[in-house]
């Protein structure tokens, strides 16, 4: 296999690939890094989909959520994997809301990479130091959804 993560600043691609003489076909997503020459495609068995609350985008989200991983900074204390339940259906469930959701069904879309990775650090910065609450990122709360700041769920 082929070593993958070569550029931080790379960038997720989704697109539909159509068969010769179709006019339908399947979602996509490719990473891109460097000057465009590198290059390797997101895979699921049960494939992706995004712009819309659902299973495959919430696949989609969890693979680019694990291939970015390795470039925030700061290192988070661990790897998507060995995330605690709760916690990574939370990551999951907020980062395709905020990013995967919004985007047109069925449209070609581009995420840079520096996005994904900024964001998943402010997803892990925002959690309650309190309670251990997942906090929502992006804000101006000062407490957690779980405790209010009380550390009392």
């Amino acid at each position: 296999m082929a070593e993958k993560h070569t550029d931080w600043n790379g960038l997720y691609r989704g697109k539909i690939a159509k068969a010769e003489g179709q006019n339908y076909g399947e979602p996509t997503v490719d990473v891109v890094e460097g000057r465009g020459t590198d290059r390797y495609s997101l895979t699921h068995e049960r494939g992706f989909q995004w712009g819309y609350d659902g299973s495959g985008p919430a696949r989609l989200a969890e693979a680019i959520l694990a291939d970015s991983w390795p470039y925030v900074h700061p290192r988070p204390p661990t790897t998507l994997d060995d995330l605690d339940r709760d916690y990574r259906v939370a990551i999951i469930t907020a980062f395709r809301s905020d990013h995967l959701e919004p985007l047109e069904q069925w449209a070609e879309f581009v995420l840079p990479r520096s996005t994904v990775t900024r964001w998943i650090a402010g997803f892990i910065a925002a959690s309650c130091e309190t309670c251990g609450g997942r906090g929502v990122p992006n804000t101006t709360r000062t407490a957690c959804t779980d405790c209010d700041g009380t550390g009392r769920r």
